[in-house]
């Protein structure tokens, strides 16, 4: 649960009343961080690069974005890949 509050509305006013407040972040750190991580260019080249180096194995752009998926969690685009 990101933020857990009581609260109340203040009778003839629109006033909102909190009367309990706890900002403890309960979720995993991965959900608090990783929800909007955007791939660099650095960062594909140098996942992917070390793969390039076998001559007889074609590594689409597919295969990329599968790979990133999958170790990192990050989705990317086609033109990232």
């Amino acid at each position: 649960m990101w933020l857990d509050y009581k609260g109340f509305l203040q009778k003839k006013s629109d006033v909102f009343k909190v009367r309990y407040f706890n900002s403890e972040h309960t979720c995993p750190m991965r959900d608090r961080v990783l929800t909007k991580v955007q791939a660099t260019v650095e960062f594909v080249s140098g996942v992917t690069a070390p793969k390039l180096v076998n001559h007889k194995r074609i590594h689409t752009p597919k295969d990329i974005i599968v790979d990133i998926r999958e170790f990192y969690g990050v989705q990317i685009s086609y033109q990232q890949a």
